[in-house]
């Protein structure tokens, strides 16, 4: 599910590590309509959909960019090993 965290921090218990940050450039929209573009994503990245091929945090982390509008698109290589992991899968 979507939730939020402080930036470049992780749980002693999580099982992944923070790596870098991304630019994704900038956005033309408010704080409070980031906030409803995030309240909106919320009911639709519920936790019992997560899958790690096919609808990661990446996943997530680009569909929020574009309904943001911002002005860099993330990488294509963040989710290349999903990708290939889908492809073997399906």
């Amino acid at each position: 599910g979507v939730f939020s965290q402080r930036p470049k921090w992780m749980p002693d218990s999580a099982p992944w590590k923070y790596k870098e940050t991304l630019s994704l450039g900038t956005t033309s929209l408010t704080k409070n309509e980031v906030q409803a573009v995030l309240r909106e994503m919320k009911s639709d990245w519920k936790n019992n959909t997560y899958d790690l091929t096919a609808r990661n945090c990446n996943h997530f982390s680009d569909a929020f960019a574009k309904s943001m509008g911002c002005t860099v698109k993330v990488p294509a290589w963040l989710n290349r090993a999903a990708r290939v992991g889908n492809a073997i899968r399906s």
